[in-house]
């Protein structure tokens, strides 16, 4: 998809390899999964919005700086749970890269204002 600078830019990916859980408590964990691509300011807008969508989505927490999603399970409910977080993460980030795509399609409308009357 193209960028403002005409650079092919990356679809966004969960990379489930880099998956880290950290107990809160007795009863939950925190899990951390570091996303792929160019987590931009644009596409982190897609992100807002397209969680603002769903009670599932809000579950994840985004921060743009490290690039990472943060969710959190109950450990009563099994690594079962995490794998079907870890899926709909993945379909967010999915409806987010085509959101971006879109964006970055549109080719930006240039107003022209009139040109000054000139005096004879």
């Amino acid at each position: 998809m193209p960028t403002e600078n005409g650079l092919i830019e990356r679809r966004v990916q969960v990379d489930v390899t880099t998956l880290r859980g950290e107990p809160l408590g007795a009863d939950t964990t925190v899990y951390t999964v570091a996303l792929k691509g160019l987590v931009n300011d644009r596409w982190v807008e897609g992100y807002r919005l397209t969680s603002e969508q769903s009670t599932v989505s809000r579950r994840f927490e985004l921060d743009q700086a490290r690039s990472t999603v943060r969710f959190a399970c109950r450990t009563a409910d099994g690594t079962e749970l995490v794998f079907e977080m870890l899926e709909r993460l993945e379909a967010l980030v999915a409806r987010v890269n085509q959101l971006a795509e879109i964006w970055c399609s549109q080719v930006p409308r240039v107003r022209h204002s009139p040109a000054p009357l000139r005096a004879r």
